[in-house]
């Protein structure tokens, strides 16, 4: 055999030790590539629902207090603790379906910040949103004009409160906790 035949025959080799070896360890991202031309069925549970576990359970505790009645204090803490474990599983997600979950506490951990800043707007008794804000609040459809937010504020906070709470059940419907 030639040395080129015989170089030839070690890079097929090694190719082929490669995939063989390889290709369980590349299978979530091919499946992820193959699944890339198709849109995510919006209804489709998580695939890896451990790591939704803590969004979860913050997700849970921050809905049933806004249920029931918080402070504003703690109303903060559990916004942070929501904001903190959205960026553990951020970290944590690489397969689609459940970036598509992620993305729906996303929503609703959006609306719970929105509403946060609105509730700082009352307290403060301002109805002045800081520049950096404005983006944020017209993604929730808060009317702001002139820098000054239009309407009853505690009316906005409910609704916010209440789309929050939808968005938080539908990626919670979408995590099987069992």
């Amino acid at each position: 055999m030639s040395s080129r035949g015989y170089n030839v025959a070690i890079v097929v080799v090694a190719m082929a030790i490669v995939v063989v070896v390889g290709y369980p360890y590349a299978k979530p991202y091919l499946d992820d590539v193959r699944t890339a031309t198709t849109a995510v069925d919006p209804t489709q549970t998580a695939r890896h629902p451990a790591q939704f576990d803590g969004l979860y359970k913050t997700g849970r505790a921050l809905g049933a207090a806004t249920d029931v009645g918080v402070n504003y204090a703690r109303y903060g803490e559990l916004l942070a603790n929501m904001a903190t474990e959205y960026e553990i599983a951020n970290d944590k997600v690489t397969d689609r379906v459940d970036r598509d979950v992620l993305g729906g506490y996303g929503r609703a951990l959006s609306a719970y910040r929105v509403a946060g800043e609105l509730w700082s707007m009352k307290i403060r008794s301002d109805r002045s949103a800081r520049t950096d804000l404005i983006p944020l609040l017209e993604d929730e459809h808060v009317v702001v004009s002139l820098n000054r937010v239009n309407g009853d504020i505690e009316s906005e906070l409910q609704r916010l409160w209440r789309d929050g709470r939808i968005r938080l059940e539908a990626a919670n419907g979408r995590v099987n906790t069992k």
